[in-house]
């Protein structure tokens, strides 16, 4: 990447569900630059990340292509101190700015502002992303994308707790896990928009009991997989998979076709 060029392309491949809720956060920075303000903004070396410290702000300046403007985006850190690290004070960031269209929605539990910068939906545009939480149920993040004018709150992606995209292949992916439990939602993309064809779910049978076989004993663990046409399931199939026992033991309880509407974990 050049110099004051902030054109990133990346793309992460769609991992197994289990596996993408294990693996690290990978992290995309783009390259800053100073500009409005110089004297009272920091630079962000994307080779080195700093962690906020209260008070300070941070200009990125993006190049979202085709021509477009460059855009400067102003990371504000927040007043409270988070934590300590080498002698210094770290926070969240408490706000952004999108220079010369006001502030953009922006949530951050502290640390690094970690940012990844790729066309997710294949506008030509360049979008951005920026890490809001995370821990061992997952991910979530920030999204936002260039509509031919500037950059805004990409409302979606967020509410479905997307982690990983594809572009190429227009595939995104959402999952979370909790203990040997685990889920994951896969959609295809349109566009802007969020199509779910298929949904996967690693748990124990016992809370599943209205669609494992009785002959399941509940403290099983069990993968249910399910097709999803118009948010309606169309095909499921379970296998008693535990956690303990090497693959071989696995076995297919339920490979059938089905049609009922989907609910998402949680749902009533």
């Amino acid at each position: 990447m050049e110099e004051g060029s902030a054109r990133v392309k990346a793309v992460r491949p769609i991992l197994s569900a289990k596996m993408k809720c294990l693996l690290p956060i990978s992290l995309v920075v783009l390259m800053v630059a100073g500009g409005v303000h110089a004297e009272e903004l920091l630079r962000f070396d994307p080779k080195s990340p700093p962690l906020p410290e209260p008070g300070k702000r941070y200009e990125l300046i993006l190049e979202p292509g085709k021509g477009a403007k460059p855009v400067s985006l102003i990371f504000v850190a927040g007043d409270e101190v988070y934590g300590k690290e080498e002698g210094k004070v770290w926070t969240n960031i408490a706000s952004l700015t999108q220079v010369g269209h006001g502030e953009l929605p922006i949530v951050n539990e502290g640390g690094v502002p970690n940012v990844e910068i790729i066309d997710y939906d294949n506008d030509g545009y360049l979008d951005f992303r920026v890490l809001a939480t995370w821990g061992s149920g997952g991910s979530v993040y920030n999204y936002y994308r260039y509509d031919g004018n500037r950059y805004v709150e990409w409302q979606e992606p967020q509410a479905l707790r997307i982690s990983q995209i594809e572009p190429e292949k227009a595939l995104a992916v959402s999952c979370g896990r909790s203990g040997p439990a685990w889920s994951a939602r896969y959609y295809h993309m349109k566009g802007d928009s969020f199509i779910l064809f298929k949904a996967e779910v690693f748990d124990e049978a016992s809370y599943h009991q209205e669609i494992v076989p009785a002959e399941v004993p509940r403290n099983h663990y069990v993968l249910i997989e399910q097709k999803i046409v118009n948010s309606r399931i169309t095909h499921r199939k379970i296998t008693v998979a535990n956690p303990w026992e090497d693959e071989s033991e696995s076995r297919v309880v339920l490979d059938d076709t089905v049609d009922e509407a989907y609910k998402k974990p949680g749902e009533e």
